[in-house]
């Protein structure tokens, strides 16, 4: 009879500190026992064990802040940041009529109360998809004290007289919909990106205009001094986020570098290629930092920006990073795909103005915008390229036909 195999080590995970409450706020706040040492820790903890993100003890794997530019051409964009480099482009918000209207909780719950977004807790934790599962060689266990990820819908005029509530635990992350996207204005410094010769670009635009991917809006509050938290995490789009109301605390790392620092749940990521199978978080806790268990990642260089209102913010795809929203936190974001390249001839035209993201080609609209759709009331987060994996494809193939029925 062949032996039995030896069951796996387990791995024991609870929440994250600020999903709990204990850590959604400044260090100084809290508890001093959230961040108290054992004994047998004091003796061979690392500097930055059981801190949180940000906090001096990291100081040593800081890598400074991110760039502060005025303003940015496209050639400098797509030739020295658009890879790999975030930056912040400073005042460009203050253009969007967002600036100041999505300032006023009445303006968006008249203007916009009718549209169904999607909601999740302020403190995001995404533990739950991990439980039981096998990773880093070992079985995840999760404690009693496990909070269930919960994604709800409602309308935003039943979210906004809400959201000020400090019994409320919900914010908005939600597809825009078009209705918002006229009150915000792009910057043009990710212009020129190749089109197909049969894809002259958006009507009342121009080829010069960048295929957008989709569109979204954060809507949070957070009384006093506490904050909200995003896991830990990196996305497979290119965004461009612009601040209208609040500031938000980004901390962030270039994977290409600093991936065999930092353990991920389900290593999708190949740091030789710079790709990505899908999107990742790490069971880091980034308010409470256990460097026993990861000790590689103290050695991780780290960058930082501060968003604040009337600012945008660059990230390119597989930028790993982690947010703290402040105060009444209002942001949207558009994003275009890594595959679109450079054209250094613009398709032929010459960059224009600034325009609302609503004169922008999107390749998903938001659920609800259109009841004639086959996609309406879906939402279509992170759905494929239809046009580049479809129907582009038809255009040559009906160009190669010279006439003759495909």
């Amino acid at each position: 009879m062949a032996a039995s195999k030896a069951p796996l080590p387990k791995m024991i995970f609870s929440p994250n500190c600020a999903a709990k409450k204990l850590c959604n706020k400044p260090m100084q706040d809290r508890e001093p026992s959230v961040h108290l040492l054992s004994l047998e820790e004091v003796s061979k903890a690392p500097k930055g064990h059981l801190k949180p993100l940000g906090h001096p003890d990291f100081d040593d794997s800081w890598a400074g802040a991110v760039d502060v530019l005025e303003d940015l051409d496209p050639e400098t964009f797509w030739t020295k940041y658009q890879p790999k480099k975030p930056f912040i482009l400073k005042g460009f918000a203050k253009k969007s009529p967002a600036f100041t209207k999505w300032k006023d909780d009445a303006y968006l719950k008249e203007k916009f109360g009718e549209f169904k977004a999607k909601t999740e807790p302020k403190n995001e934790d995404r533990l739950t998809d991990y439980c039981n599962q096998v990773r880093f060689g070992q079985r995840i266990e999760c404690g009693d004290d496990i909070i269930p990820y919960t994604e709800t819908h409602m309308k935003l005029h039943k979210f906004m007289p809400k959201f000020k509530d400090p019994a409320f635990d919900k914010y908005v992350v939600t597809q825009m919909p078009d209705a918002m996207a006229e009150d915000f204005v792009l910057p043009t410094f990710h212009s020129c990106a190749r089109r197909d010769v049969d894809d002259s670009g958006p009507v009342g635009g121009g080829p010069w205009m960048t295929q957008m991917y989709e569109n979204n809006v954060w809507i949070s509050h957070n009384g006093g001094r506490n904050f909200s938290t995003s896991v830990i995490h990196y996305d497979m789009n290119n965004q461009i986020m612009c601040q209208f109301d609040g500031t938000k605390e980004w901390i962030m790392w270039d994977l290409s570098k600093e991936a065999h620092n930092i353990p991920m749940w389900s290593g999708l990521y190949n740091q030789e290629r710079h790709e990505a199978q899908g999107s990742d978080d790490s069971p880091i806790d980034p308010e409470r930092v256990d460097l026993l268990r990861w000790p590689e990642f103290k050695k991780a260089r780290w960058v930082n920006a501060s968003l604040e209102a009337g600012d945008c913010l660059y990230t390119p795809a597989f930028l790993l990073h982690y947010v703290r929203s402040y105060g009444r936190n209002v942001a949207g974001m558009s994003m275009f795909q890594r595959e679109e390249k450079y054209d250094p001839a613009c398709n032929g035209a010459a960059v224009g103005e600034p325009l609302p993201l609503s004169k922008y080609d999107v390749m998903w609209s938001f659920p609800e915008e259109d009841r004639s759709l086959l996609g309406w009331n879906i939402v279509k987060m992170g759905y494929p390229n239809w046009k580049r994996n479809f129907l582009i494809p038809l255009a040559k193939l009906a160009r190669k036909s010279k006439g003759q029925k495909l």
